[in-house]
This record gives structure tokens, sequence and C-alpha cells, in this order.
């Protein structure tokens, strides 16, 4: 297991590195806490942390406060590193965060049983995390049983709404990003008028599987937002990366090639809108993401519609 070392004095540093070579432990040592957040930050892995409670830069009540707000999914365990008899220093500490404490001068026995006993907390934890991922998963198995959309095999909209509540509040809960595509097929009203309705089935059946193919992360949903209509609820997913699945969707759809005589491309395209939200900071609550992407979506279709028609006229 990862074990982070903070000590601002490099003699101390050096001894409990020392000290705890042999122990099992994959160390990192470092003078300054905020170094150790910069590692902390960009490591999804369970870790624990033997922190210095004075060190410089970012003292232990802020580093231990700056891991709740913006850490507070992954597994951290923190053992202070407490001036000897200070009790309100140690008082402090576990208010802010801190797991356990050791008192310096280190004891070895002292530490290596508080180090033993956060092992245990965190693999705890982690296979407490996983089986709950596990069930999870299994829950989605079954409400995929039923709530799939008849014709396209996707989600139906009662199982988008449910599952778009649950993970804008996981979202809101963990601190999380939380991205919305919708997208609609472009003219289908004219291509089921001029291929008639049951070619139009088959149409967004061949959509709908192109939209699987590429909306691929097992967290991701694709549902079956309306007629013509898809939503993909990205959970813990950035703008660029909502952008990335948006654009791929769209080269997708083209790609199948499938004719339409009524669209100035001649052949089905779609219209795309997106928005990337933190729900926690979102005054509206759950509606703003679906507002958003909605909003996003009609700016789409209207400038498709003026492509379009330039198109047109561009042929004659």
């Amino acid at each position: 297991m990862k074990l982070v070392i903070v000590d601002r004095d490099p003699l101390h540093l050096a001894e409990l590195e020392e000290s705890l070579k042999h122990w099992e432990y994959e160390i990192i040592t470092t003078g300054d806490s905020l170094e150790a957040w910069e590692i902390l930050q960009n490591d999804p892995e369970p870790v624990m942390v033997l922190l210095d409670w004075q060190s410089p830069m970012m003292n232990g009540e802020s580093f231990c406060t700056t891991l709740k707000t913006k850490r507070p999914n992954r597994l951290c365990h923190v053992i202070m590193i407490a001036d000897c008899g200070d009790k309100e220093q140690i008082a402090t500490g576990l208010a802010a965060g801190a797991d356990a404490w050791v008192s310096r001068p280190i004891h070895p026995q002292e530490l290596k049983s508080a180090l033993a006993l956060g092992k245990r907390v965190l693999e705890y934890q982690y296979m407490i995390e996983k089986l709950n991922e596990e069930s999870l998963q299994e829950k989605r198995k079954l409400e995929t049983m039923t709530g799939v959309d008849a014709l396209t095999g996707t989600a139906n909209r009662k199982l988008f709404d449910e599952r778009y509540l649950e993970e804008w509040r996981r979202a809101e809960r963990d601190g999380l990003l939380l991205s919305l595509i919708l997208l609609d097929i472009d003219d289908f009203r004219q291509y089921n008028e001029t291929y008639g309705y049951m070619t139009g089935d088959e149409c967004l059946k061949k959509v709908a599987e192109a939209i699987e193919a590429t909306a691929i992360r097992a967290g991701d949903l694709v549902a079956r937002y309306a007629a013509d209509e898809f939503a993909i609820l990205l959970p813990n997913t950035d703008a660029v990366g909502a952008t990335v699945v948006a654009e791929s969707l769209g080269a997708a759809i083209l790609h199948l090639n499938i004719e339409h005589r009524q669209s100035p491309r001649q052949i089905v395209s779609v219209s795309i809108g997106h928005a990337t939200v933190w729900p926690h900071k979102e005054a509206n609550g759950s509606q703003s993401l679906l507002d958003k992407s909605t909003h996003m979506l009609t700016l789409t279709k209207a400038a498709n519609r003026t492509r379009n028609r330039e198109l047109k006229v561009n042929k004659k």
C-alpha cells in the first residue's frame, strides 16, 4: 500500500523512511504538504498519509480540509504527527479530519500499530466500496430488464429519469462533474413521410446501435428520450470529454450512410446539444443540466437549418 510521509524536518524524514523501508509500504517522502496534495489528487488508489501537523505551505488542518472537499470519493487515511502532550493539537486534528495520531518523538512500535490499523481500515473500506459497485451493477442489470425501449433496445425514458436523478445526487454528494448529451435526428418527420414508418423504425434502430457503440463506458447511459431523440448521460465527465463523445456520435451516424433524399446531405444526420455542470453548484437543481442541454440542442438545430438552406441554394 502507498504511504506518503510529510515532515518539515529533513532529518526526521530520513529517519522515518529508513525505519519504514522494511515494512512493505510503497513510500513517498516530501517536506511539503502542498507537494503531498499534488501527489494525492492525481492518485485514485487507497493511500495512507503520515502528516507533520505543522508542515509548511499547508498546515495539517488545511490539508485535511482540502482532502475532504476536493478528494471526497477517494480512500485516504491520515495519521497526524502531533507534538508530544499537545492534546489541543490532537483534538483539532481529529476534528479537521485526521484519522489517527502518533506523538513526537515517534516510538517505532506505536507507529507500526497505527499504520497496520490504517491499512486494515482502508482495505475494509475498499472492499465495501467494491461490493457497493457490484451491487449497483446488479441493480442496473435488473433495471435494464424492466426499463428497455422496445424498439431500439436502449433505456426508456422512465429508466433515464431514474438514473439521471441517481447520478445527479451521486455527483452532488461526491463533488463530481456530470454531462448530458441530447441528440435529435434531422428532418425525421420527412424521412418517415418519404420512406414509411417501418423504414423509419429501422433507421432509429441503426442510430441507437451507433450511439451505444460510441458511448461505451460502463457507467454511461443511452436512452430513447423522445420519438426521434436520444439522451446520453455521462457521469464524471468534463466538458472536453462530452465534446469528444458528441463529435464521435455525429461522425458515427454520418458513417452509417443511411439514405435521406429530403435532406440536403442526402443521408441521415443529427443535431447534438450537450452541457456539463457541477451539480453541487447549481442553484436550480437537477433541472438545470436538462435545460442547458436542451438549449444547446435548440441552437445546434437552428444552425443546421441555416446550413441546410445554404446547401439547397448552392445546389441550385
